[in-house]
């Protein structure tokens, strides 16, 4: 799904302000009519989401959008329901959602269903993916959504990190985006195909 251009639009100026005062990598990709996956994916959120909506975060962190607090703020306010749900204590300091579980999504038993379900940057976490989409199916209303951003199996940063310990990547996530030590997680890279997604 592709969010449409306004939407994008919204999001972009929501992150990094007007086109005007944008720092170079905004710029630059915007001179290109370049998107990164990130802006996408909250584009994507933001556009199925309204006063209806009851939406599940999984593996939400401190934010539905860690690096978009005013595009946070504005999904939290829209939905009719936002839960997080997460085991690390990072769900703790989550103060955009409306509800914290504190659970595994395997875990978690419960007989709430939702119409929009989002995995950010998870996957790439996750230990058994039959188990998880099945889990994910039964969450999931007839009809909705599950919105999933990860990244490729095959990248060249899943590549890497496959190859190095976590602390390795907590290093390079520290000095690229100013990660702190509890935001960084092993990975197997089980679900970041096409058809591990498909499981």
């Amino acid at each position: 799904m592709q969010p449409d251009a306004a939407t994008i639009a919204q999001i972009l100026k929501l992150k990094y302000g007007p086109p005007e005062s944008y720092n170079w990598s905004p710029r630059l990709r915007a001179r290109f009519g370049l998107v990164t996956p990130a802006d996408c994916y909250e584009a994507v959120v933001f556009g199925l989401v309204d006063d209806k909506t009851d939406l599940l975060d999984v593996g939400c962190g401190r934010s539905p959008f860690p690096f978009n607090r005013n595009a946070a703020e504005i999904l939290s306010k829209r939905c009719h329901a936002l839960v997080g749900l997460d085991p690390s204590e990072n769900l703790l300091t989550n103060d955009i959602v409306h509800e914290r579980v504190p659970s595994m999504l395997e875990d978690w038993q419960t007989d709430r269903t939702f119409n929009l379900v989002t995995m950010r940057m998870v996957a790439e976490h996750i230990e058994t993916p039959k188990q998880t989409v099945d889990k994910l199916a039964r969450l999931c209303r007839p009809g909705g959504r599950v919105v999933i951003l990860t990244v490729w199996r095959w990248s060249l940063s899943s590549l890497v990190a496959s190859v190095t310990p976590t602390w390795f990547h907590q290093a390079v996530k520290s000095v690229i985006w100013g990660t702190k030590e509890e935001d960084t997680f092993p990975t197997l890279f089980r679900m970041n195909t096409r058809p591990g997604l498909k499981t």
